[in-house]
Formats: structure tokens, C-alpha cells, sequence
């Protein structure tokens, strides 16, 4: 049957679910962080395995890296300061947490280009520049950090098209860069995307002009243009559509939005869908998915 259980994290939750694989069993486990920056690991059955301060509050959203090539995984995120690499058991991975030279502006992004888990990763700034780590936590070699006109409070996206890797970041005013695995221009965008509220994913093109942002405006409109220019107004069922898009930008604003949170997946694979949900009073509740 569907798992069904309640957790108290003893204090209000203020992000999260994030649900991460356990390598061991394939299960999802849930992560939350409560109000004095915890982190809680839940498995799928209820059970909270640990739980650890960070410095602050978890930008955006929580990736999972393979860092010594041997099937085991680690949890990688961010807060303002900080970079953290996190084991099963709650522990420090050696060369982290790191200490960013100046804040973040957003989560960060992981890339691993050429699927041989030599990771990247990448984090925006607050003066504006992208920072980019080797997965040692040192800095990467070769890598100019760039500068956008304007800070990016979105993580940075990585399109392969045509064999060649472009660094997709939009800024608070809607500007668009597109750089290469150095940090140089790669493509000068005609799109901008002004008023954009909320940036909701992106459509890979066949050619970069071709890729489509997809973001909402102030006014709920959802708007769809081609980096190259042309811009049209979605009236398709948006919904339908975003669950086909190839990538979203899922955590885009979540911590301005209130709780609760909640993810419906399948988590201990038992062929039933659970909705999992987290709440401000501090509980992180398991439910089947009618």
C-alpha cells in the first residue's frame, strides 16, 4: 500500500520537499529545512535519519552528484555564503562547505558536460559575475568569471545544441546572456524579457536562435519567445504544456511562495503515486495521491 506518515522537524519549515534518491535502495528520501536553517533527512517510510545546521537559508533547490565515481551519491546546494557537499550520513564531503568570495544571487547549477561526472559547478553572484567550482571545490581552471549587466537571481541553465555547450542566464531585468564552458560570449540574444515575473522553462532549439524562454508576465500572461527575437502569447492549456517542456526552472521564486509544498512521486516504489507535502508548522506529511 501507499505510504501514509507525519514528521515533525520541531520547527516551522521554510524549504522543501526536495526529494532525493537514496543510491542504496533507489527510494526518494525528503529533505527539509526548518526556520534555524536545519536540514532534515526523512526516508520514505518516515524515518529521519539526521539533521544539521547550515548557515543560512537553501537557495532554490538541492542537485545530487556522484563525486568519487562509484555509485555513491552526495547532495550539492547553496546558501548566500556558502557551497555545501553532503553525504548520506550528514557528513562534510573533504573540500566543502566552501566559501563563496562573495554572495550568491541564486542557487547554484551543476553541469556535467560530457556525462564523465567531471562536475561543474556554477553560482551566480550578487556584484553580478558567475563563479564556477570543480566538484573538489576548487576553482576551475580556464573559466574568465563573466559579468551580466544585472544580477541573476535565476540558476544558470546548460544547452548542448549542435555539439557545442551554451550557458544560458537571464538577469533581474529580463536580459539574456548566452556564454561558452569559458565564460566567453557565445551568442548575443535579440530576446529580452522584460516584466517577466517568473521565468518557467526553456524549449532547446535545433539552432540557439531557435530555443524558446518561456516565462509569465506580471499580469499571469504566459509568454513564450525565441532567443532570436519574435515573442507570442501562450493560449494553448499552459499546464499541458509545461509538463511536456525538457526543462523548468522548478524552484523559480519557491521561497517567496508560501507554504505548504508539496511533490507527488512515486517514492518507495511501490507503483503508487504519494503526495508529499511540507508545512509551516513544522510537519512533513506522506499521503497517497488520489
Amino acid at each position: 500500500g501507499s505510504a501514509r506518515w507525519s514528521v515533525s522537524v520541531g520547527a516551522p519549515i521554510i524549504a522543501g520537499p526536495f526529494l532525493l534518491t537514496d543510491h542504496l535502495s533507489r527510494t526518494k528520501q525528503v529533505l527539509v529545512q526548518d526556520k534555524k536553517y536545519r536540514i532534515h533527512l526523512i526516508t520514505c517510510t518516515g524515518k529521519t535519519l539526521w539533521q544539521r545546521e547550515l548557515d543560512g537559508p537553501v537557495k532554490g533547490g538541492v542537485e545530487q552528484v556522484d563525486r568519487y565515481k562509484n555509485g555513491k551519491l552526495q547532495m550539492i546546494l547553496n546558501t548566500a555564503d556558502r557551497v555545501y557537499l553532503i553525504d548520506r550520513n550528514g557528513e562534510n564531503v573533504t573540500g566543502f562547505p566552501l566559501s563563496l568570495p562573495e554572495k550568491a544571487s541564486a542557487p547554484l547549477s551543476v553541469f556535467d558536460y560530457d556525462g564523465r561526472k567531471d562536475y561543474r559547478v556554477l553560482v551566480p553572484t550578487v556584484g553580478a559575475r558567475l563563479l564556477n567550482f570543480d566538484i573538489a571545490g576548487k576553482v576551475t581552471e580556464g573559466w574568465t568569471p563573466p559579468r551580466t549587466p544585472v544580477v541573476c537571481t535565476l540558476p544558470v541553465e546548460h544547452l548542448r545544441i549542435r555539439g557545442k555547450d551554451h550557458l544560458l542566464l537571464v538577469d533581474r531585468n529580463g536580459g539574456i546572456t548566452v556564454l561558452d564552458r569559458r565564460g566567453a560570449p557565445r551568442y548575443t540574444p535579440k530576446l529580452a524579457v522584460k516584466d517577466a515575473a517568473r521565468v518557467i522553462g526553456l524549449e532547446p532549439g535545433l539552432e540557439i536562435g531557435e530555443t524558446r524562454l518561456i516565462w509569465e508576465d506580471v499580469e499571469r500572461n504566459r509568454l513564450r519567445g525565441r532567443l532570436d527575437g519574435p515573442v507570442d502569447t501562450l493560449t494553448l492549456d499552459a499546464d499541458s504544456m509545461l509538463l511536456n517542456l525538457p526543462r523548468l526552472y522548478p524552484w523559480a521564486g519557491t521561497t517567496e511562495e508560501p507554504l505548504p509544498h508539496s511533490v507527488v512521486q512515486d517514492i518507495d516504489l511501490d507503483g503508487v503515486k504519494e503526495r508529499v507535502t511540507a508545512t509551516t508548522d513544522g510537519h512533513v506529511t506522506v499521503g497517497a495521491e488520489r
